[in-house]
This record gives C-alpha cells, sequence and structure tokens, in this order.
C-alpha cells in the first residue's frame, strides 16, 4: 500500500499519482465560479455555475466584448448548449474592468 502513492516510472518517464491530476472543483481545464474568462467569440464574462454535465462547459455570464472594446448588454450563456467555447483565462485590469464581482454575485440585470 505504500508504493501506491509514489510516482511510477513508465517507459522512463515518471508519472505522477492520479489524485495528483486532480484539484479542488474539478478535473483540469474547469474553471471555478468567479472565474473571468474570454470566449472564442471574443466575449469577456464570468463564470456564474458549473455545467451539469461537464466542468469544461459551465455557464458563463458575458458582459464586454474585445472586438469593439465596449460593454454589452449583459447575457448568460450556458456552454452546454452553445456553440461558444472558453478560449482561456483573461485578466480583467488588461481591459479596464473593475466591477466583475457584481456579474455573478447576484446583480443579474
Amino acid at each position: 500500500m505504500e508504493g501506491a502513492l509514489r510516482p511510477r516510472r513508465i517507459s522512463g518517464l515518471r508519472q505522477k499519482p492520479r489524485y495528483l491530476g486532480r484539484r479542488p472543483g474539478g478535473v483540469w481545464g474547469g474553471r471555478p465560479i468567479g472565474s473571468f474568462i474570454r470566449l472564442e467569440s471574443g466575449k469577456l464574462g464570468v463564470v456564474i455555475e458549473q455545467g451539469e454535465q461537464s466542468l469544461l462547459k459551465p455557464k458563463v455570464r458575458v458582459f464586454f466584448s474585445t472586438k469593439s472594446q465596449a460593454y454589452i448588454k449583459p447575457e448568460t450563456i450556458d456552454l452546454a448548449r452553445s456553440p461558444e467555447k472558453i478560449a482561456g483565462r483573461e485578466d480583467a485590469a488588461k481591459w479596464g474592468i473593475k466591477d466583475i464581482d457584481r456579474y455573478w454575485i447576484g446583480d443579474k440585470t
């Protein structure tokens, strides 16, 4: 049983134990609630709810367009039911956005 927690060698490569490949709140690639993200369409938003079937397809509240570099009418997009995809994480300060909390904490306007 002691050896079960040690990294194993496979074909000369060290492999992490499976439990190290996960992080609290999901598997690699999932976005925790409150994460500020960019969609492939160029819209920026905040993860407001985890996906029911996949952590890779959460509900996102978008409110800013990188293409027009302006705020847009807030909209909730369920990535499980949309062709939209997450392009990556973003830094709100890079876009001059200081109020992202209001989009996922309760201001649903």
